[in-house]
């Protein structure tokens, strides 16, 4: 249809419009016509969107007719129209079988990952609990000062440490390799690997690592670091959270994967029912 429209619209065409008529009549070949071009569109549509993996080119195959078939077209047999909707119901079925068989593909490679995704949770969340009592036990040993002088001291550190980080951080944009800054708090802040000016995080480590994202300011830079370390507790919250979804999403693909389904049958059935077609339309290929 496109190839007819472009000797129409081509260059060179004086006409300044023109209108494109198509004829579709009742018991003709156009049928045939109409049905090829649906078969090669919907190849064509699955290979632009990626959603065909396999073909063998036997659906274009499958419909040039022989001179029978082309006979029982001229003469309006409705067994044609059958045939058509039969041969369409059977491609909508394989199409179908070979989803259910990709999909169930997936789910096994995903089952046969879940047990080591779950073991490194439960290793994430046992870490993040020695880091909560170490750090309970840090601040109980570091207590805050309470009189002037111990107050200005720490103040003074803190904004030492705050510039030192800072400047670090801005040093080592797109560097190949993570690096150990220093210990704060117990825990060793690390400057990543390949981080960009406009993402600027860094990990915090002990027997757990912990991404913690910063941003342009070096005084609220030490601050999000503190508020991370202060709240450790809603982070292994999230750890146990995503523990249960991973324990749960592995009893899900189990009770997905013993499920039977198939198209197999109905795969079956339109098959014979297009044989019986063919020997009747007297086009058996056999």
């Amino acid at each position: 249809m496109t190839q007819r429209e472009g000797r129409i619209l081509r260059q060179g065409n004086t006409n300044s419009k023109v209108q494109i008529f198509r004829y579709i009549t009742e018991g003709s070949f156009d049928a045939y016509s109409w049905q090829l071009l649906e078969t090669k569109q919907r190849f064509i549509t699955g290979l632009l969107s990626g959603s065909l993996t396999e073909r063998s080119g036997t659906d274009i195959e499958d419909t040039v007719l022989d001179y029978a078939e082309v006979k029982a077209l001229a003469v309006g047999n409705p067994l044609v129209k059958e045939r058509v909707e039969t041969a369409n119901e059977l491609s909508r079925y394989l199409t179908l079988q070979r989803k259910l068989i990709e999909s169930r593909i997936r789910m096994e490679k995903e089952l046969l990952e879940m047990p080591g995704k779950i073991s490194n949770q439960e290793n994430n969340i046992a870490q993040c609990e020695a880091d909560i009592a170490f750090f309970n036990g840090w601040k109980q040993e570091n207590p805050a000062p309470v009189d002037n002088k111990a107050k200005k001291d720490a103040a003074e550190k803190r904004k030492q440490i705050r510039d030192f980080v800072h400047s670090s951080l801005i040093g080592y944009v797109l560097e190949p390799k993570e690096k150990a800054l220093m210990t704060y708090r117990g825990f060793e802040i690390i400057l990543p690997a390949n981080m960009t000016r406009e993402k600027p995080y860094i990990w915090l480590k002990r027997n757990g690592r912990y991404y913690v994202e910063l941003g342009d300011t070096h005084t609220g830079n030490l601050i999000r670091i503190d508020n991370f370390l202060d709240d450790l507790q809603t982070h292994l919250d999230k750890l146990k959270k995503g523990f249960a979804k991973l324990q749960e999403r592995e009893y899900q693909l189990k009770d997905e994967l013993k499920k039977n389904e198939s198209f197999s049958d109905e795969i079956e059935e339109c098959r014979k029912k297009l044989e019986i077609l063919d020997k009747k339309l007297g086009v058996d290929k056999k």
